[in-house]
């Protein structure tokens, strides 16, 4: 079994309790379990490797950045909808939303502006809706197979100046886009 080593400002999933993503019970920061899911909004999760049972978004939850790691995976349900600043998944890790929507934007109730979202995937990404904050630039960063990042209906509306970066191949269904009047 892997050492797991912590990192202040970085809350953990366990899976302890079952597949419930906004069950406090899941989830530890610095080896203690969380009392109350709103710790997530201020910091870093990670999904790591080897649990038994990986998250399952069904409702509404903000996460200032999140982490899934090699063989581990996020599945985002219809209803479901991940709010958060960065995504990052790593080479074999895997966010299955294809019923659910991801929305990039600032979570965190400090005064600074967010500069950027960004999702990179290095695995295997698909959702059924993405969408950005209209303040930030959006960068997406895809993989060398488009097969591997999906997107049903990409939306940047409203974007006022703001770009959407787009690095490597990503495989897109419907594209909104509208910039200020």
């Amino acid at each position: 079994l892997a050492k797991i080593r912590w990192i202040k400002g970085e809350v953990q999933w366990t899976g302890a309790k079952d597949t419930d993503f906004s069950k406090p019970e899941n989830w530890s920061q610095n080896e203690t379990p969380l009392t109350d899911i709103s710790a997530l909004k201020n910091n870093t999760v990670v999904i790591p490797s080897g649990r038994t049972n990986y998250p399952v978004l069904e409702s509404e939850i903000s996460v200032k950045e999140i982490r899934i790691q090699d063989n581990a995976s996020l599945k985002i349900e219809e209803g479901g909808l991940l709010l958060t600043e960065k995504l990052i998944i790593s080479e074999t890790g895997k966010v299955d939303g294809k019923n659910g929507a991801i929305k990039l934007c600032k979570v965190t109730t400090d005064s600074n502006q967010v500069e950027e979202v960004k999702l990179e995937n290095s695995g295997w990404f698909e959702v059924g809706k993405l969408s950005f904050e209209p303040s930030a630039k959006g960068i997406i960063f895809g993989t060398e197979n488009q097969a591997k990042t999906k997107i049903s209906e990409l939306v940047c509306e409203n974007q006022g100046g703001k770009t959407l970066e787009i690095k490597n191949t990503i495989s897109v269904e419907t594209l909104k886009l509208s910039g200020a009047s």
